[in-house]
């Protein structure tokens, strides 16, 4: 009876994804891993308040673990904060009425295209370096991102843009207190956009440098694409990556895998960059998206979630694109 039992443990241990749990009672040993890890500095004060965020996210994680056979959360950089420290410091997104900054995707001329199973724009060499906002300035890097795949699309050179142009000089938005993709894409459409060598990061607000002499990327329209999920895919493959907006609460933890158990979120405040889709190895159609938390985060700076249901809620908003000239 004991073998027998024994050989159906493994056969579940095998069928199922690795299940990462933490003993709490061991929780000091892994806080003191993870500011090693990260190169966290705390005065005494700070470290107790940071430590029993910390524990609270250990707890977080076991149970988001347990509910979910598709997605793996881990410790990661973001687990000495709250949720609402999260959000606050590393998202950014700031909705508006988007109607006066683009046009529509049905007012191009667009070629049909056959639908592939699944499909993903880094393999065609179009998507640049996953990159650190380190900020609220998740709108910046979601406009430079499809800005800068169109140009690859069209040039077949990679180019890597300015965020730091855009918090610096775009004054539609609010730099690292958050800001609007789609005007940003407006402000690329009226300025151009330099690139990040002429005009290098600093995750902090700044005073504009821009130089018109040094443009290297000219977007002659930005196209918002209406519709749901379905209509999603056919524009991603006729006009490139695009710019999209979430909510980020449920990822702070993410690790890796399909988002699909707890993906139902509450308010979208985060911009990022759809890049692909597929389905998983059970079928689960997903959306493959680019983040800019860096590459230390999730699946080397990319994370996956269910299509088709609104997780997230990534249809809640409308998704934009450029034309480049």
């Amino acid at each position: 009876m004991n073998i027998i039992l024994l050989f159906v443990l493994c056969v579940g241990i095998t069928s199922a994804k690795p299940m990462i749990q933490y003993l709490l009672r061991n929780a000091p040993d892994h806080f003191e891993d993870f500011i090693k890890t990260y190169n966290k500095e705390y005065d005494e004060t700070e470290k107790a308040i940071r430590y029993g965020i910390f524990v609270k996210n250990l707890e977080n994680i076991n149970i988001l673990n347990q509910k979910s056979n598709d997605t793996t959360f881990d410790i990661n950089k973001f687990s000495d904060l709250s949720t609402e420290e999260f959000i606050q410091r590393y998202t950014g997104y700031r909705h508006s009425n988007v109607s006066n900054y683009c046009i529509n995707s049905d007012q191009l001329d667009l070629k049909p295209v056959d639908v592939p199973e699944e499909f993903d724009w880094r393999q065609k060499g179009v998507v640049t370096r996953v990159k650190n906002q380190m900020c609220n300035s998740c709108w910046a890097f979601s406009a430079t991102g499809t800005v800068e795949s169109a140009y690859a699309i069209k040039t077949r050179q990679q180019v890597v843009l300015a965020e730091q142009q855009l918090i610096d000089c775009d004054k539609q938005s609010d730099g690292c207190n958050g800001g609007y993709p789609i005007k940003a894409l407006k402000y690329f459409q009226d300025n151009g956009a330099m690139t990040e060598d002429d005009y290098p990061y600093e995750a902090k607000n700044g005073q504009c440098r821009f130089n018109s002499q040094k443009v290297k990327a000219k977007v002659k329209n930005c196209v918002l694409v209406q519709g749901n999920e379905d209509g999603f895919v056919e524009k991603l493959l006729q006009i490139g990556p695009l710019s999209i907006a979430l909510d980020a609460e449920p990822v702070q933890h993410y690790k890796g895998g399909i988002m699909k158990t707890d993906c139902q979120g509450t308010k979208v405040n985060h911009a990022v960059l759809l890049v692909g889709y597929g389905k998983g190895e059970d079928g689960t159609p997903y959306w493959l998206i680019k983040n800019s938390w860096g590459a230390d985060w999730g699946e080397k700076g990319y994370f996956r979630i269910h299509r088709g249901v609104n997780c997230v809620l990534v249809a809640d908003t409308t998704p934009a694109g450029v034309v480049i000239e």
